[in-house]
């Protein structure tokens, strides 16, 4: 009888940490600062193993200090903790290719015990046997592409499903899954603030844990560029899509979903942890056509001829191209995606993770991060309109409420946004924000207990 080998090496010794100068080649004493990695030759070699495909695990001992705790945080983010099946229509495959796929991951890298494994599915494909089967395989998550339930709309966007069938889906989801995404789209050929306020409306009736919505973006060389170029479909105007915005943000804050990122919402405890390793500049590695992947060095993609890659991949080549990025993408990319979130930047993390004191370089432009209470802590304030400055010579012109303006050859505009009055009744502030305001130093412990009547200890 053959026996299933669980681990193919096991080491045992040391584990410590590595100090490396950030200033190769200079004496010890204009050594600025240092980088922090593990070592020890037995954690060296099962960590280098693991990476290799082989399943591998190490007996050693660590330290109830900062030491063992930087050393078990590496450990930790070695392993996978979200794998993502979509790019198409992933609910088309066969469930036994699901599996193999699983496996094989399962083989070559280590995951997370719960990891979160997503499953992009459309509608008409759902039924009670996939599901099971699905949920048998490992996948515990599904990403729904409902687009809108209004009909009309969803005939002029050629999808397969209707509004019934949708519900339909939603409804057998419901039974197998508690956790589980629904993706809209605004913007859309036909679509309106009218069928926008239906959809909102069977949303909350739905109450799902997870809704993605999404601004209907036309590429070129689609089939819905060449229809709007030549005015074979209408798209709604400019101003009825900011509006359509205006309306989701108010709408899902009001059915108390959590706005962790411009585009998604959640309850709470169902934060997408994929949706978020992209905003947090996390690794991630695609495979597949077109697929994207990310090292926090160098950026790679798939071709996107199927053909093309199962030819490539067959002669055992990676068909793919990458790009190495300079410390000043990498830096910006990570601003950027971070202001997508309601995590927002921390300064600190910046500095420990690039060697930059971000705030020092930008002092004058930062002002928006001084640790200041939210509005409405003491009673909020006035609220003012938003307004523009231009700047004309020497002379300075202030326009609010006014629908146009002609600029002259070297105007400079000033942009002043307004400020509201607050958040409202400060005991009514979600626990999750009060958390993060603990966190960042917004509040001590000792406004908490005289703001929200509540201890530290409360909040877990």
């Amino acid at each position: 009888m053959e026996i299933e080998k669980k681990v193919d090496i096991i080491t045992i010794g040391r584990s410590s940490l590595d100090l490396y100068s950030q200033n190769i080649g200079a004496d010890f004493k204009d050594i600025k600062g240092f980088n922090a990695y593990v070592g020890g030759s037995p954690l060296n070699i099962a960590v280098g193993s693991s990476r290799l495909g082989l399943k591998s695990e190490i007996l050693t001992a660590v330290g109830d200090d900062k030491v063992g705790d930087f050393i078990l945080n590496f450990l930790n983010k070695e392993k996978i903790g979200s794998i993502y099946f979509g790019g198409g229509t992933p609910s088309l495959i066969k469930s036994k290719y699901i599996k193999k796929i699983i496996k094989t991951l399962k083989t070559h890298f280590i995951i997370k015990n719960n990891c979160e494994i997503t499953l992009e599915a459309n509608p008409d494909d759902i039924n009670n046997q996939k599901l099971k089967i699905w949920k048998k395989l490992g996948i515990n998550r599904l990403s729904i592409g409902i687009q809108t339930f209004d009909n009309a709309i969803l005939k002029s966007m050629n999808r397969s499903h209707n509004s019934l069938l949708a519900k339909k889906a939603l409804k057998k989801i419901k039974t197998q899954f508690n956790n589980y995404s629904i993706d809209l789209i605004y913007g859309a050929p036909k679509s309106s603030i009218k069928t926008l306020k239906k959809d909102l409306r069977i949303i909350k009736d739905i109450n799902p844990p997870h809704v993605s919505i999404y601004n209907m973006t036309v590429e070129k060389k689609t089939v819905f560029h060449n229809l709007k170029k030549f005015r074979k479909l209408k798209f709604p105007s400019i101003s009825s899509v900011l509006k359509q915005d205006e309306i989701i943000h108010k709408s899902m804050i009001e059915l108390k979903y959590i706005n962790y990122e411009i585009s998604n919402f959640s309850k709470n405890n169902f934060i997408s942890i994929h949706n978020s390793n992209y905003w947090k500049s996390k690794k991630y590695i695609g495979f597949g056509p077109s697929a994207h992947s990310y090292d926090l060095k160098y950026r790679y993609w798939n071709i996107s001829n199927n053909q093309k890659y199962i030819n490539e991949i067959n002669k055992k080549k990676l068909p793919e191209k990458k790009e190495k990025l300079s410390i000043n993408n990498i830096i910006n990319e990570h601003i950027m995606t971070r202001l997508r979130t309601i995590w927002g930047l921390n300064l600190k993390e910046i500095k420990e993770k690039f060697q930059i004191d971000l705030y020092s370089i930008k002092k004058n432009e930062l002002n928006l991060f001084k640790k200041e209470k939210p509005w409405g802590m003491n009673g909020g304030g006035k609220g003012t309109c938003n307004y523009i400055i231009i700047k004309r010579g020497n002379k300075k012109k202030k326009i609010s409420r006014i629908p146009y303006f002609f600029l002259k050859k070297k105007d400079k505009i000033e942009i002043v946004t307004g400020g509201g009055g607050g958040y409202g009744n400060p005991k009514l502030r979600e626990t999750y924000l009060i958390k993060e305001d603990i966190k960042n130093g917004i509040i001590t412990s000792k406004e908490l207990k005289n703001i929200y009547n509540k201890k530290i200890k409360d909040l877990y």
